[in-house]
């Protein structure tokens, strides 16, 4: 019951503004693996990581040909981060 109490005190409005931020507003070791917000971070051999859509922190690898080489982790930098990136296990 209290679950259910607290979904209620937080107003939809905020859940849409957590959901559109930019990057500029996330904890600041977010920030520093996403200088533009179109492209992630780097993982070896300059692959590169590119989000799916502006409003999702979803990444994935960019190289087509690199694709089956690289999988998705999650990881945490600056306490609250958790955008996903691609890591490449070999070059192509």
């Amino acid at each position: 019951m209290a679950e259910l109490k607290l979904k209620l005190m937080v107003p939809p409005a905020l859940c849409l503004l957590l959901l559109i931020m930019p990057p500029l507003l996330l904890p600041p070791g977010c920030a520093a693996t996403r200088l533009d917000p179109t492209q992630g971070p780097s993982e070896g051999n300059n692959k590169t990581c590119t989000e799916l859509s502006k409003r999702s922190p979803i990444l994935y690898c960019e190289h087509h040909a690199c694709v089956y080489n690289c999988r998705i982790e999650g990881f945490a930098e600056g306490g609250f981060c958790n955008w996903l990136r691609c890591l490449c296990k070999r070059p192509c």
